[in-house]
């Protein structure tokens, strides 16, 4: 078992002594002896200095104990951030390396909540995406391996089937045919099996990250975090550089063979060969749940108002089905889009224009609204019939279904978020156990979820809910035209898009409840359901009665 590492009094060993530290001062950037910490606790200077013990220092990754307090060059604190270099300087910096710059903050202000910020969240749900794409594509080249060892088998039972048709003049043919397949089968799983492997020490990678970042929530000081940020952001951006690189090029297209023999049928005598070996590529079509808009790029400024975003219609489209009540939608990756129709029960589906409408699955009761889940399948929720319904939009089939009263769903980091119709929020992991249950002090019909944050609506208090991931309430959003809020949805960053269908109006909401904005309103039917495609900056909305959806482009 490897030895603890031992780290030594700062203090100390400037009287020559070794005394083993039990503490680490990140402001002092200074360990401290049992004797010396008192010390440290007393003085004016840095008793509200915040310390960590000697052990969880050890824990910190490099980089981030490699991060300075002080200026390397006048040997004088961090005070200020300069925003033309993106780089920390100290009061002598600016007027020397400085002098020309003119953008500064106070590093105060900019560390200041980091760890609450929604860079940080945008971070993690990054990494979570991330980590999605790769777990998908690890799969995806495992079913490829899989399809190859298969279609490989069909070709040499085909070899086997035609050559007991013919006499042994054909044995030499035979035999090259089979090495030219096996051959092929070589070359291809030798480059999946290198591109798997690949995928598996990226995998290993993002999970060292992420343990990285729990550890900088817990145990660094918010300048260690501020850079820690800046690195575990090029790593990521490397890591999606490359899964990028790899939907663009044609090492994730499907391989398969086929084999004519025709030529085998019509002239046996006369060939020299058994058949002719086709080798296919099929494109590979999935779409990557890895962001690539520039809201989720880490280096966007988020927006510091309501007033910052702007709103523009891109169509309002009739979907030709009457006087429908469509209570739940949703925009897949490619920009289709999914509604539920309350009556009949019906999940739809229909081009990004609104074009080529279509019924998929029909069911035995209502449905209330519509979740797509990346790289698996889509969730339906009835309240009526206490169950959730798992659809494969492959088949176009019902393939499972989980016993749960809820009203309004959403999906975020792998789990399924229910709301409940009464002060009861449900956490469901995709098997359908329940993870938690959030006991609010409001009732919530359609809840949607961030990477830190639960917000719910409440049309029988007229009012929308923020909450943490434990039930405790952060804000309580009213509004004097807000009368029945009920479809609710969020971009990356926490900023809240709610309709209410009795005042006609959409609201937007600050991430903190503090700002507020009717950015849309509707004559006619008010707006009932309501989703934003966090990867295509896309706002959908359906009204409360007939089937008239409008689609809004989302400008940060």
């Amino acid at each position: 078992m490897a030895t603890p590492p031992t780290k030594f009094c700062g203090i100390c060993e400037q009287d020559h002594l070794n005394e083993p530290a039990d503490i680490w001062c990140p402001e002092c950037d200074e360990a401290y002896c049992t004797n010396c910490k008192k010390h440290h606790g007393f003085s004016k200077l840095s008793k509200h200095h915040k310390t960590i013990k000697i052990e969880d220092y050890f824990k910190l990754p490099s980089f981030l104990l490699s991060t300075k307090q002080q200026c390397h060059d006048h040997t004088s604190p961090f005070e200020l951030y300069c925003k033309t270099h993106n780089a920390p300087c100290c009061i002598f910096c600016m007027k020397d390396t400085h002098k020309e710059c003119l953008q500064f903050e106070p590093l105060k202000e900019i560390v200041k909540d980091i760890k609450h910020s929604s860079r940080f969240s945008i971070l993690e749900q990054l990494l979570e995406n991330v980590m999605s794409d790769i777990d998908f594509l690890i799969e995806h080249t495992s079913k490829n391996i899989s399809i190859v060892d298969s279609k490989t088998n069909e070709c040499l039972e085909k070899i086997k089937q035609k050559r007991n048709e013919l006499n042994d003049h054909f044995d030499k043919l035979e035999k090259k045919l089979k090495e030219e397949i096996l051959l092929q089968k070589k070359t291809t799983v030798t480059h999946v099996e290198s591109i798997t492997t690949e995928l598996h020490s990226r995998k290993e990678n993002i999970i060292k990250v992420k343990e990285n970042i729990m550890k900088m929530k817990n145990l660094s000081t918010d300048l260690q975090t501020f850079f820690g940020l800046i690195e575990i952001e090029k790593e990521v951006s490397a890591h999606e550089s490359y899964l990028n690189s790899l939907n663009d090029s044609e090492s994730l297209r499907q391989t398969e063979y086929s084999l004519n023999t025709l030529v085998v049928d019509d002239l046996i005598l006369q060939f020299k060969s058994l058949g002719q070996l086709s080798v296919d590529k099929i494109r590979f079509k999935h779409c990557l749940n890895t962001l690539k808009n520039d809201q989720a790029q880490l280096n966007v400024n988020i927006p510091s108002s309501v007033d910052k975003i702007k709103i523009s219609l891109k169509f309002t489209e009739k979907l030709g089905l009457g006087n429908e009540y469509l209570t739940g939608c949703a925009i897949k990756p490619n920009g289709d889009f999914l509604f539920v129709n309350y009556s009949p029960g019906k999940l739809l589906t229909c081009k990004s224009d609104g074009s080529n409408v279509k019924d998929l699955v029909t069911f035995d009761t209502t449905p209330n609204d519509v979740v797509y889940i990346p790289h698996k399948d889509v969730a339906v929720i009835s309240f009526i019939g206490s169950k959730i319904i798992f659809v494969d939009l492959l088949s176009n089939k019902q393939i499972k279904n989980i016993n749960v009263k809820s009203y309004g769903i959403d999906f975020t980091n792998d789990r399924l978020i229910l709301a409940s119709c009464s002060n009861i929020i449900h956490w469901l992991d995709m098997q359908g156990d329940v993870v938690s249950d959030l006991c609010l002090k409001t009732n919530a019909f359609y809840v949607t979820a961030t990477n830190t944050c639960v917000y719910s609506s409440d049309y029988s208090n007229k009012s929308v809910i923020s909450s943490d991931y434990k039930g405790k309430q952060l804000w309580k959003f009213k509004h004097d035209k807000l009368f029945e809020p009920l479809g609710i949805t969020s971009t990356l960053s926490g900023y809240i898009f709610v309709t209410d269908r009795k005042s006609k109006n959409v609201f937007l909401i600050s991430p903190d409840g503090s700002q507020s904005k009717i950015v849309l309103s509707f004559t006619g039917a008010g707006p009932r359901a309501i989703h934003f495609n966090r990867s295509r900056n896309e706002l959908l909305v359906t009204r409360q009665s007939g089937d008239e959806i409008s689609l809004y482009d989302i400008q940060f």
